[in-house]
């Protein structure tokens, strides 16, 4: 299984308070104890959304502010137990026209700042999934040729509009979708990776850029790669249950194959943060 390399780094608050942009204002506070009993967290704003000169996060954990701020998945994320369950609301406004990259840069300094963070990268062996094609090949749309964002769509989901390039991810009760448009399988795998927790690597070695869009039971993913039997590593291929099961759905509707198997992943691993961040 291919890896993706990376550099690595040590970081520690002053650093990252000192040599980024920085936002306008910001109050960052601990969320009310009532908040981990009903716990509904919330992002709004930042670039790209609605409000792109501010934004409001309400009962985030400090992993979920890393994760925004380093644009990194739940498993990336290492730390003390308490970086998953202390809660947190942040509202901060930023300059107009401030880039995605910037506004990460100036989370990163908040974050690090707030709660004296040390926090560095490195390499770790990590569980995985590849994506292979399947038997009987591919079954993709080349891009530019669905009719996703058509009006007239009947595919049970709201029609909307999905940028070129992007994906959209919606989850309801009743059934799941993720789609893209003219996107590379490479980026396809990097979408699979936020829904299944886990690195998924293309393997499939399809050039060129597809519209996709795959149709699945909510919540049918195992947190990572089933782990084979007989050698107790993560090499198992996932067995489908049903055509709805998100391997399943990705064999019938793609004719692409998700197997377990091992890869080199960058984390992000948190050595030291206050719980409580300081005074505005």
């Amino acid at each position: 299984m291919k890896t993706r390399g990376f550099l690595f780094f040590v970081f520690i608050a002053p650093f990252l308070a000192a040599e980024g942009p920085a936002f306008d204002a910001a109050s960052l506070k601990p969320a009310p104890e009532q908040a981990a009993v009903n716990r509904i967290t919330r992002f709004s704003g930042g670039p790209g959304r609605k409000d792109p000169g501010r934004i409001r996060y309400s009962n985030v954990s400090l992993q979920q502010l890393l994760m925004e701020a380093w644009d990194l998945r739940e498993d990336q994320v290492i730390g003390p137990g308490w970086i998953t369950s202390r809660l947190f609301n942040l509202e901060a406004t930023m300059p107009a026209g401030t880039s995605k990259q910037d506004f990460m840069l100036m989370l990163q300094g908040l974050v690090a700042e707030r709660f004296s963070l040390k926090l560095h990268e490195e390499e770790r062996a990590v569980s995985a999934y590849s994506l292979t094609v399947a038997k009987g090949g591919p079954k993709l749309a080349l891009g530019g040729t669905s009719a996703l964002n058509a009006a007239t769509n009947k595919d049970g989901f709201p029609p909307g509009i999905i940028p070129t390039g992007s994906f959209q991810n919606l989850h309801f009760p009743t059934g799941a979708r993720l789609a893209g448009l003219q996107i590379s399988l490479d980026e396809f795998s990097l979408a699979l990776a936020g829904e299944l927790k886990a690195a998924v690597v293309d393997e499939t070695g399809l050039s060129g850029k597809y519209d996709i869009a795959l149709y699945f039971s909510p919540d049918s993913a195992p947190a990572s790669p089933a782990p084979d039997s007989a050698t107790n590593t993560a090499t198992a291929t996932p067995e489908p249950r049903s055509e709805r099961d998100i391997f399943g759905a990705i064999q019938k509707q793609l004719g692409l194959k998700l197997q377990g198997g091992k890869t080199n992943q960058h984390v992000l691993v948190v050595t030291y943060a206050n719980q409580t961040p300081k005074e505005n």
